[in-house]
């Protein structure tokens, strides 16, 4: 099957589980008709409203879930089953440090989406980046700090980064250090001194299917580098001015 790691650990815990205790998954665990039809036989439960849950037991799906929205499980009695993907739970640490750095959180990222939701829930303010026209919409900052859904392709992160810093030129700009790329979840770590090139125009992929608005030119190269104090990634754009990333 064509899914990324974190979705394939969570299958195997909610069929594990499944099997010998009753179990509501929140949310959808994957959009996968025999994988579904499967949890089904095995007693497992698909709710999307905690109200709804009628199980002790109830996980959080790979996309992960706000800190607010787990809490609320809690208080309803709910005991938390967490099969959050390791990059999102990094997603989740880095958007919270940024917030209580002083940055302005900027998550690039489809509106609505449920690792979205998860990411920005616990945040008093943020800005969700899906195209140009939400680069257009945001207002003037002195700190933004940007990170991306986890299943972002890179070169739309590096265009869209790109678009933020050409319209607000003067801000300071620092991203997380994860970002994961491609059609099926290939996951790509943006740890220290190892992080890929951010390239525009190199390959097709769905998310430049979906808005045509934001695909990247093949000059709008974005390289990733490690800082000289090895202390973070940076990334240079076309006009040579560095964004700690």
């Amino acid at each position: 099957m064509g899914m990324c790691f974190g979705v394939k650990d969570a299958i195997d815990l909610a069929m594990e589980t499944g099997e010998h205790t009753p179990l509501t998954i929140l949310g959808e665990l994957v959009h996968n008709d025999t994988v579904n039809a499967e949890l089904k036989n095995r007693g497992v439960r698909v709710e999307r409203d905690l109200e709804n849950v009628r199980t002790k037991l109830a996980m959080i799906t790979a996309h992960g879930a706000s800190e607010k929205m787990k809490q609320s499980a809690r208080d309803r009695g709910l005991l938390i089953l967490e099969a959050t993907c390791p990059l999102v739970r990094a997603a989740h640490r880095s958007v919270m440090r940024l917030a209580e750095e002083g940055y302005h959180p900027v998550i690039i990222g489809r509106h609505g989406h449920v690792e979205v939701r998860g990411l920005t829930e616990d945040l008093k303010e943020f800005d969700v980046v899906q195209d140009e026209r939400d680069v257009a919409r945001l207002a003037p900052r002195s700190r933004f700090g940007v990170i991306a859904q986890t299943t972002q392709p890179l070169d739309r992160v590096g265009y869209l980064v790109e678009a933020i810093h050409a319209r607000h030129p003067h801000a300071e700009m620092t991203g997380a250090e994860f970002g994961e790329f491609g059609r099926c979840g290939h996951a790509v770590a943006l740890r220290r001194g190892r992080a890929p090139a951010l390239c525009g125009g190199d390959r097709p992929n769905s998310s430049r299917r979906r808005s045509a608005s934001s695909k990247p030119s093949s000059s709008a190269i974005w390289r990733a580098k490690a800082s000289s104090r090895g202390s973070a990634n940076s990334i240079t754009c076309p006009e040579s001015r560095s964004i700690r990333w």
